[in-house]
């Protein structure tokens, strides 16, 4: 008898008791992240270095990003041509036509809530959902497939994908809208 529940023990262990990956915490986004979905860039990334040069936040970068693509009219951003260079990047890199797609659609041409602690940044509200929908929306055929990217597709698969200020003491615990307000699956 004493052999048989050993056995079990055993079977129940090698069955169920095992695993090879490592358990994913959700929290700071890998940074080895963007470069496993193999560096999907919507904003250029000499336009994002013009603006850090001179900006406090990332609102601001973001808004001047915008400014500087002429994505702001009057003050609001100019979705008709936000949503034109989409298409046209679906057309340049047509494996991120789908994601571009899906961030047209839920990122571009609806309204969002704020998607960090910057209240009333629409530049930066739609900038980071776009990335989470890169981050989310990505077919696992265009993952890294590198040991190295292991960790950073779990994590894409099990957790919100919240800006790095949620992170930060001064933030209470819950206030980041982007960590509860993921877009919509299609």
């Amino acid at each position: 008898m004493y052999k048989i529940i050993v056995f079990l023990i055993f079977c129940v262990t090698a069955t169920f008791g095992t695993s090879t990956s490592k358990p994913v915490y959700c929290g700071d986004t890998p940074d080895k992240l963007l470069s496993c979905l193999k560096n999907p860039h919507v904003v250029s990334q000499d336009v994002i270095t013009s603006c850090n040069n001179d900006q406090i936040t990332k609102c601001d970068v973001m808004t001047c990003a915008f400014r500087k693509y002429k994505w702001l009219k009057a003050g609001k951003i100019d979705k008709p041509k936000v949503v034109s260079h989409f298409n046209q990047l679906a057309k340049d890199k047509p494996e991120w036509k789908t994601v571009l797609e899906y961030a047209i659609t839920n990122c571009v041409e609806r309204d969002l809530p704020p998607q960090g602690v910057y209240l009333g940044c629409p530049a930066y509200d739609i900038l980071h959902c776009v990335l989470v929908s890169f981050i989310k929306k990505t077919d696992a055929a265009q993952w890294d497939s590198s040991p190295s990217c292991e960790y950073p597709r779990q994590y894409a698969g099990a957790c919100p994908v919240c800006p790095s200020d949620c992170f930060a003491p001064a933030i209470p615990y819950g206030s980041c809208n982007a960590c509860y307000a993921v877009a919509p699956a299609a």
